[in-house]
């Protein structure tokens, strides 16, 4: 979404928050090599948090997680959680910061999370 804003022109009337994404722009025309912050996901119990290197996955609403390097295990085939649990636990917390700022900013709203 800010990507097709940027390049469009278009400014919304009124803040739109949470945003859903980033200006990548920069990446498209090959002037950065990493995102500037993590992105976050929810589709049913699904939820993930990718980062530039790591990428946080939950199949089951958040009750267990797994963890992998994206640098190393492109395929994700190795979870790394257990010997990387302070990555795990950093980016867990800012994964509940999004997904709460998705619920208080839809109130009212039929999304489905």
């Amino acid at each position: 979404f800010p990507t097709i804003m940027k390049i469009t022109g278009i400014k919304p009337d009124k803040p739109v928050e949470p945003v859903d994404g980033m200006d990548i722009l920069n990446l498209v025309n090959s002037s950065a090599r990493q995102r500037n912050a993590d992105i976050g996901f929810i589709s049913g119990k699904q939820r993930a948090l990718v980062g530039n290197r790591y990428k946080l996955y939950s199949g089951d609403s958040g009750s267990t997680y797994e963890l992998y390097d994206l640098i190393t295990d492109p395929f994700e085939k190795n979870n790394i959680i257990y010997d990387n649990d302070h990555v795990a636990v950093e980016m867990k917390g800012s994964l509940e910061k999004w997904i709460k700022s998705c619920y208080e900013s839809n109130k009212g709203r039929d999304y489905r999370f």
